[in-house]
């Protein structure tokens, strides 16, 4: 059982093709800080643009670049599925949410990238058991999460009202995390242009602003898949062994 074909099954085998492209382009790789590599400048700029109403960036009275959850999974190439995340069937249990945690690494007392990495990180040989399948599972998507797609302001801490549709991995790839993402983005957009309405300083952003950068025309000419997206996920992501 490979790591490939773990991601695979759990329909986020399109960040693998993010991953050879990194490893093509950047040869050996190091862990890079999160977010270092993005110009903050220009997606706040953007997420000031956005229309949260309709889903665009507004460049100017004549021209907007509509985006969909489609235009998300083009990027990432994660799922799409027809089951909302936040909908009532992941609103789970105390005592579920609390085998989700020890499962994925997560703490009762924080929500830590930290925690879920050492599982990701594990040992996995061919003797691997259903129960550490499932671990890291639920590990890596907390991590692409964090780092990535749906990444808070608090650095190495993730968000967790996602946590319900990890309850079956075998139904993870059955939900639409393209519109999870989205929902992100547009609420930092409504928080930025929120706190610039009111003349309040803009320090920190959150959601997968990236995203929006991907969309710009400069972004958009060739394909999606920038390198600056690469840089988002730390080194070890891209490091495992296929």
């Amino acid at each position: 059982m490979s790591i490939a074909q773990l991601v695979k099954e759990i329909g986020f085998g399109g960040l693998l093709e993010l991953c050879c492209g990194c490893i093509n382009m950047w040869g050996v790789l190091i862990k890079l800080p999160l977010w270092n590599s993005i110009n903050r400048i220009f997606s706040t700029w953007l997420l000031g643009q956005v229309d949260c109403i309709d889903f665009a960036i507004v460049l100017n009275a004549a021209r907007r670049l509509q985006f969909t959850a489609q235009d998300v999974n083009k990027v990432f190439g994660i799922p799409c599925g027809q089951r909302d995340i936040l909908g009532p069937e992941t609103q789970i249990s105390d005592a579920a949410m609390v085998y989700i945690r020890e499962q994925a690494g997560i703490s009762m007392s924080k929500i830590s990238l930290k925690n879920a990495e050492k599982i990701v990180l594990m040992d996995l040989s061919e003797n691997i058991t259903r129960l550490q399948k499932d671990s890291f599972k639920m590990a890596f998507v907390i991590i692409v999460m964090g780092h990535l797609l749906s990444p808070s302001t608090k650095y190495y801490h993730v968000n967790i009202d996602f946590l319900g549709a990890l309850r079956c991995t075998e139904e993870i790839g059955q939900y639409n995390w393209c519109a999870y993402v989205l929902k992100g983005i547009i609420e930092a957009a409504q928080k930025l242009q929120a706190d610039l309405s009111m003349n309040k300083v803009v320090s920190n952003i959150f959601g997968c602003h990236i995203f929006l950068q991907t969309m710009t025309p400069r972004k958009k000419k060739k394909q999606h898949h920038s390198h600056h997206v690469l840089r988002l996920l730390p080194s070890y992501i891209w490091n495992m062994p296929s």
